[in-house]
């Protein structure tokens, strides 16, 4: 572990009240491990509250790993007398982890309801809180985290690799360093990471290890499901316009029937012959109207009268 500090730096909890903020950086500058520093003693045990933010590199993750946490729990209610709680600040709607509190170790395999594991995408507020006017429990109090920055390992950052079989990278110093900084369980001091099961996320009791970010994830499907849903209903109204178009186009075009031919009346000096076919049934035939053939005029005679 290349940086180390305790809760007894002002710069880290300051007792002015205000919220420190603490940078970490790539490689040498990736790790912090921060311990209680023999701060709380039995028998000067005060009232104490440190808030403070961890800010990694852009893009990057904040892994947390409670290597030692031994805080009080009351035996009959079972809450959290002193605890230390997460909270993201890289959300829509920040997220804060359960209070942690009891004993965890992450040297110990856990399960998802005692995982002392988190990792978040962006800034972390830390909330540290320890009680001075409760009754100590005969428990020693200690604390001891580790904070890392890890990287998703499609970057292919150099000097980095990953935490076993997972997509999470972090920085070739820290293995085999006598901390634990992948957050996953069976991750003893990364060379043996045999799990690369995650723990689960915060939002429920048993959840603790949020690696994404939901409502970010949540907003971009929903962003994709409109602009899909846009593209369908602007086809479809295209087919449908297309086909309106041509049915009206057909209704107007009215069928021309061929004109009437003319039948010629018969001719009054026409030779006498056998009654045509029609005539002989007129009650089956409707004959065309016969057009009067016209006299043609003689010029230079006239008719004698």
């Amino acid at each position: 572990m290349k940086t180390a500090d305790t809760l007894k730096n002002e710069k880290i909890c300051d007792s002015r009240g205000k919220k420190p903020v603490i940078k970490l950086e790539n490689k040498e500058k990736s790790a912090l491990r921060l311990t209680d520093g023999s701060l709380f003693v039995e028998n000067d045990l005060s009232d104490f509250r440190c808030t403070f933010d961890i800010r990694p590199p852009s893009r990057d993750n904040v892994s947390i790993a409670i290597q030692t946490l031994s805080l009080r729990r009351d035996p009959d209610t079972n809450l959290c007398i002193d605890y230390v709680q997460f909270k993201n600040l890289r959300t829509m709607k920040p997220t804060l982890s359960p209070k942690y509190c009891g004993d965890l170790s992450a040297f110990r395999v856990a399960t998802k309801s005692d995982s002392p594991f988190q990792s978040y995408k962006g800034d972390v507020t830390v909330d540290i809180h320890v009680a001075g006017s409760a009754p100590n429990f005969g428990k020693e109090l200690k604390i001891d985290i580790v904070f890392t920055v890890s990287k998703e390992c499609f970057r292919k950052a150099e000097h980095y690799s990953r935490c076993g079989s997972t997509s999470t990278c972090i920085w070739d110093g820290l293995f085999s360093d006598g901390m634990i900084n992948c957050p996953f369980d069976g991750c003893l001091d990364e060379n043996t990471c045999w799990n690369s099961e995650k723990a689960g996320s915060v939002g429920a009791d048993n959840n603790m290890y949020p690696e994404t970010n939901p409502p970010f994830s949540i907003a971009i499907s929903i962003f994709v499901y409109t602009v899909i849903l846009f593209l369908v209903f602007a086809i479809g109204a295209t087919i449908v316009c297309a086909i309106r178009d041509g049915m009206q186009q057909r209704s107007t075009e009215v069928p021309t029937a061929p004109p009437l031919e003319a039948t010629a009346c018969p001719s009054e000096d026409a030779e006498e012959g056998p009654p045509p076919y029609y005539s002989l049934f007129p009650e089956l035939f409707e004959p065309a109207p016969c057009i009067p053939e016209a006299t043609p005029l003689v010029h230079g005679t006239r008719e004698n009268v």
